[in-house]
Order: structure tokens, then C-alpha cells, then sequence
């Protein structure tokens, strides 16, 4: 029975990333990437905290725990709200019950090619998903001087926001205000450069850190 229910999600998963826009002969290795982070929260004895993004997540070199807690980056590059749906289901199928999930997800679906309903898909994303806590991580600054960002609408960043804000409102989800992030620098309108990738990545341990109530100060485990 599991053998079956983890083909049926590998193959959900390649419809996903078809649906979504992605070639699968591109995506190879982010269906591993997802495979292996599902593989590592389930090898984990104890609590843990699961954080699921795209590329902004994946490139980022989060600390290995948080307030004690390990912490599993499944950031995924290209990822949208719905290429986490299957992931989703797969966690909530092996009965696994993270201490807090973590989503940054949004800006690949403000893309202008895409036409998609961000708000039903993001509130499907969190339906999907174990009862655990979550917290929810608005958009990053993004600067559109550079080509690459002037693929982004900016209305559905905007509403792209909002929606995140009011679902995480409507929820008792806490913010993660990466908005907020002051002093970023780009190196193509989206990704934040070596040097200040920390920035981004300060918020959102806080954030966790918040969403867990711990002291942060002695909390932090270097990656």
C-alpha cells in the first residue's frame, strides 16, 4: 500500500510540475530534492521544523536548527503554491507532524504568464497539510530594473501579499514580514546577493523563532 501511494505521488508530483509550467526533464532534480526532504523528515527522531519555498528558500544557507529544533529546507526552485499540494498530501499521508511549517511561497506565481487563483490554491496548499502550526512569510523586495523581475505583475505581487496576510490572519498564523527586509541587494531583481542573503534569512529565523516562542539568543545551530 505505501508502494502504491508514493507512485501515485511521484506521478501527481511530474503532472504538477507539468501543469505548472515546468518541463520534467528540467525539474528531475527538484523532484529529488522533494523526495529527499520527505525522506529526512522521516528518518528525524523527535520534533522538527519543515520549511517549504522555492529557489529563495532552497539557495538559502539556513541554520541545521532552530530554538533546538532541526530544521529541513525543502525549497524547490520554481516552485509555485501548487507544486507543493502533493508534497503536502505526502506529509499529511505518513502521519508526519512537523513542530512548525514554514511557507514562503508566491512570487513564481506572480510570474505574467501564469493565470492562476493564488488564494484558493495557497489556502488548498495549507488544507493539504498536517495540523501543525504554521507561519506564513510574505514577499521579499523585488527590484524590476533588472529583466528578470520584469517577467513579475506588479498587482499580483501586491495581491499576492495581501492574500498571504489575510489567510494568515484568518488562521491565527503568524507573519513572517520579509517585506520588511531592508538594505537587500539583488543580483537579478528576485535573488539576494552573497552578501546580503543574510538579511533574509535573519527574518525568518526570527520569525520562526517567534512562531515558537523561544529565546533566540542561544537558540541557533550553524548549518
Amino acid at each position: 500500500m505505501k508502494t502504491t501511494r508514493w507512485a501515485i505521488f511521484l506521478l501527481v508530483l511530474v503532472a504538477s510540475n507539468i501543469t505548472t509550467g515546468y518541463v520534467v526533464k528540467e525539474n528531475v532534480d527538484h523532484q529529488r530534492d522533494m523526495v529527499e526532504a520527505l525522506a529526512k523528515m522521516s528518518r528525524t527522531n523527535g520534533p522538527f521544523i519543515v520549511m517549504i519555498g522555492d529557489s529563495l528558500t532552497q539557495n538559502a544557507r539556513l541554520p541545521a536548527s532552530v530554538c533546538g529544533i532541526p530544521l529541513i529546507n525543502a525549497g524547490i526552485g520554481g516552485s509555485r503554491a501548487s507544486t507543493f499540494i502533493p508534497f503536502a498530501e505526502e506529509i499529511t499521508a505518513r502521519q508526519l507532524s512537523p513542530a512548525l511549517i514554514v511557507i514562503a511561497l508566491g512570487i513564481n506565481d506572480a510570474v505574467l504568464a501564469y493565470r492562476t487563483d493564488f488564494r484558493a490554491t495557497y489556502g488548498l496548499l495549507i488544507d493539504s497539510l498536517p495540523k501543525s502550526p504554521i507561519a506564513l512569510a510574505t514577499l521579499a523586495p523585488v527590484d524590476t530594473n533588472f529583466p528578470v523581475a520584469k517577467m513579475l505583475n506588479p498587482s499580483t505581487i501586491k495581491s499576492i501579499d495581501a492574500a498571504i496576510i489575510e489567510i494568515a490572519a484568518s488562521r491565527g498564523a503568524p507573519i513572517i514580514d520579509l517585506g520588511a527586509i531592508v538594505g537587500i541587494e539583488s543580483r537579478d531583481g528576485i535573488h539576494p546577493t552573497e552578501s546580503t542573503y543574510h538579511l533574509w534569512i535573519t527574518v525568518i529565523v526570527a520569525g520562526i523563532e517567534s512562531a515558537l516562542k523561544c529565546d533566540g539568543a542561544l537558540s541557533r545551530e550553524p548549518h
